[in-house]
């Protein structure tokens, strides 16, 4: 075994495996899976408009460019910060996602009129306080 095996072995003892059915595996979020399973099961499409239902959707810019230049282990690093930085803006009613790559949603239950674009611009003033410090 691999240090890297060990390692990911070690710190996975004792964890449900069902639960990377919806949890991505490197940065503990909810994954796309976990949404299209939400919209499926948790939405009541026919009643949406007494229960809205937001999403504020962030790409990373240039992310490619962090794995070529300083390589994965690297982008990894980069990817789970920014998922811990969005489950702490996400706060308890809305839900954190890694929808693919470097692609992440924040799924609003309830997001009605300008709630959503509001949080959008407060979280990503965070986000940018976070980063250029």
């Amino acid at each position: 075994m691999k240090y890297g095996e060990l390692f990911h072995f070690l710190l996975n003892i004792g964890k449900d495996p069902s639960r990377l059915i919806f949890e991505d595996e490197l940065t503990g979020i909810y994954n796309r899976r976990f949404l299209h399973n939400y919209f499926q099961y948790k939405v009541s499409w026919d009643t949406l408009a007494g229960n809205p239902l937001s999403l504020v959707m962030m790409d990373l810019d240039n992310f490619k460019q962090i794995n070529d230049s300083y390589g994965h282990a690297v982008g990894d690093q980069a990817l789970i910060w920014v998922a811990t930085l969005l489950k702490r803006v996400a706060g308890e009613e809305n839900l954190p996602i890694r929808y693919a790559g470097d692609e992440f949603l924040i799924l609003m239950p309830g997001g009605v009129s300008r709630r959503p674009y509001n949080w959008a611009n407060t979280s990503f003033k965070k986000f940018e306080k976070n980063i250029c410090g």
